[in-house]
């Protein structure tokens, strides 16, 4: 089974829940949601040599 952290939990909550999700990120869903197309490229994983080299192990 595989747990998911405090964020990602919270963040299930939080989308239905516009007024929590403000108070928790200080930001509203849509600036969030801007602000992740930004970043995404960024901060995605991304296969390095260390990946490929223990998916052949």
């Amino acid at each position: 089974m595989k747990e998911e952290g405090e964020f990602h939990t919270a963040f299930a909550r939080l989308k239905d829940d516009p007024e929590q999700f403000v108070r928790y990120l200080r930001m509203n869903f849509l600036k969030f949601d801007n602000l992740l197309k930004l970043e995404k490229p960024h901060i995605q994983k991304q296969n390095t040599v260390l990946r490929r080299f223990r998916a052949l192990l």
